[in-house]
């Protein structure tokens, strides 16, 4: 039995210190996407194409950056690439509740890319990646239910500090929070294994990109995950502002929450039997079944049905950012995981960061979310569709 299998292993303290921070980066960096929009949208009368573009612009350039993080990673180390995306994050979300104009707007979001970059899925997974090799895809699917925590406990409390204190002093007070609690808790807490697993003996990832843009195996991942993350990524950001005619802000905070639950329990579920499951399938099944939500949302917009749909929705949210990562596992030669996983969130990333935007657009172009969501929930059939099609031959040493 390999280290990895005991629970001393000091690996697993590495994938407790990883939910924390994933906790943290997806709370305010992803799912707060959503609260920062709706209230953007009624204290500064900008319009929702305007707030929109600014969210699209950050998820597009932290993509570009994404692609590099492996390298920061090994030049600088993983607790200074982190904690840095941890400062970068505060300072840009405590200055959101100052911004007053449009182009204060854009340059916050750019320095929250920054942010995102060095905190989300490629950092995450390059670090236990260096850690765990046998039993990688649970610890990763551990790690990054920290994710789905993130929106179970910062949506709301962040809402609910917004009602008390206002949106200004709220930004301020979660700012605050990723400075003093999530840097030091990188900095100081994140290491790297004294041998690294076979599977972090990899080739530096930039004499990797090249020829990994050039393949079938590569694409075949990355062209229906685009597809996926731009409807995911355009549906999360916009749920608050979906929910809200039938729920209320609140309740719609509270449905995003509901969204995070299930994506836990998902995550969870799906963690626990990872190994034996057909990464591909899952994943057709997991974003067809977000599409039967969307339709939902559309047909039946009462709030039991909302409701519901919410939460089937979240059951897939989770999976569908930890699929990747373990289908590269299986698909690639393990000592180059963490260069894959990189330029795979990147590319997945780039095409997510015009789902906000495109939403927006069509919101305001259609007079409603109905005709959009639609648009989104096919894509994600033709997603599922793809993920099966372009299946590769089996990897060659």
């Amino acid at each position: 039995m390999s280290e990895e299998h005991s629970r001393a292993y000091r690996g697993w303290r590495m994938v407790a210190v990883c939910f924390a921070v994933a906790t943290l980066a997806w709370g305010f960096g992803f799912y707060g996407q959503g609260v920062y929009l709706a209230h953007l949208l009624k204290l500064r009368g900008w319009s929702l194409s305007l707030v929109s573009g600014a969210v699209t612009g950050f998820y597009f350039v932290s993509a570009i950056m994404v692609a590099f993080v492996a390298d920061w990673i090994a030049r600088f180390g993983a607790p200074r690439v982190i904690a840095g995306g941890m400062i970068a994050t505060g300072a840009a979300v405590a200055a959101l509740g100052l911004v007053r104009e449009a182009w204060q707007l854009y340059a916050v979001y750019l320095l929250m890319s920054l942010g995102w970059a060095s905190t989300s899925l490629a950092a995450i997974t390059t670090v236990l990646g260096m850690w765990f090799s046998a039993r990688r895809g649970l610890a990763v699917s551990l790690a990054l239910t920290g994710a789905s925590a993130g929106g179970i406990l910062v949506v709301p409390a962040v809402q609910a500090l917004i009602d008390a204190k206002g949106f200004e002093t709220a930004m301020l007070v979660g700012g605050t929070l990723l400075v003093l609690v999530g840097a030091p808790l990188a900095l100081w807490l994140i290491e790297a294994p004294a041998a690294p697993s076979a599977a972090g003996e990899a080739r530096p990832a930039a004499q990797r990109k090249g020829e990994l843009l050039r393949s079938f195996r590569f694409w075949s991942i990355a062209g229906a995950f685009a597809i996926v993350w731009v409807t995911q990524t355009a549906f999360l950001t916009h749920e608050i502002n979906i929910f809200a005619p039938v729920l209320g802000t609140s309740g719609a905070a509270a449905a995003v929450a509901a969204t995070t639950l299930a994506a836990v329990a998902g995550r969870l579920a799906m963690g626990s039997v990872v190994d034996r499951l057909d990464k591909r399938l899952t994943t057709a099944l997991s974003v067809v079944s977000q599409a039967a939500a969307l339709v939902a949302l559309v047909l039946w917009p009462q709030p039991a049905v909302i409701w519901a749909a919410a939460m089937v929705y979240g059951l897939s949210v989770g999976n569908v950012i930890t699929l990747p990562a373990l289908i590269v596992q299986h698909e690639f030669d393990p000592r180059a995981f963490g260069g894959v996983v990189a330029l795979l969130t990147s590319v997945t990333q780039m095409f997510g960061a015009f789902g906000p935007a495109l939403l927006g657009l069509g919101r305001d172009l259609a007079g409603g979310y109905g005709p959009p969501i639609v648009c989104c929930a096919l894509l994600n059939v033709c997603a599922g569709a793809a993920v099966l099609l372009l299946r590769p031959g089996p990897r060659h040493a």
